[in-house]
């Protein structure tokens, strides 16, 4: 091979890894972008009761989502750190399974889970694998409530 020809080499690698890493990072900036921006709305919808009554879903109240959306805000703030490789995939699993502890992210999901879900089924499989993992901790969560509702009527 010649001189020549193993530079032309070694320069078209660099130029395809270059690529790659701007490609890698304008995804993560608009990423973060997106993450901003959803974190926004939902900080003016918890701190704007006319907005909260404007954007609920008919026969709620404005209050009640209030309630949902600080859930939300929790859910969405702890999956952006994983899709943007932040959190491990383990670190995901543990703290949304603390996250089910709290009232308004449990209701959130209740409400919502299912919308979230068939959303992901037509977006990227990254949310689809998050949404099961918040769904696996909610799941866990109520059949650890239902252990305990058991164990004190036994008791």
């Amino acid at each position: 091979m010649k001189l020549s020809d193993l530079a032309l080499l070694t320069l078209t690698a660099l130029a395809g890894t270059h690529l790659a890493q701007n490609r890698s990072r304008d995804q993560f900036h608009r990423e973060s972008v997106a993450v901003e921006r959803q974190e926004r709305w939902l900080t003016r919808v918890m701190s704007n009761p006319a907005m909260a009554e404007a954007w609920a879903p008919k026969g709620m109240t404005g209050t009640k989502y209030q309630e949902l959306m600080s859930g939300n805000l929790a859910l969405c703030t702890l999956t952006a750190r994983y899709r943007q490789g932040k959190d491990s995939l383990d670190q995901l699993k543990f703290h949304t399974g603390n996250l089910m502890e709290i009232d308004c992210v449990r209701r959130y999901w209740e409400t919502f889970g299912a919308l979230r879900q068939e959303e992901a089924l037509h977006g990227d499989r990254q949310l689809t694998a998050v949404n099961s993992v918040i769904a696996d901790a909610y799941d866990a969560y109520k059949a650890r409530s239902r252990r305990m509702e058991q164990v004190a009527e036994v008791g």
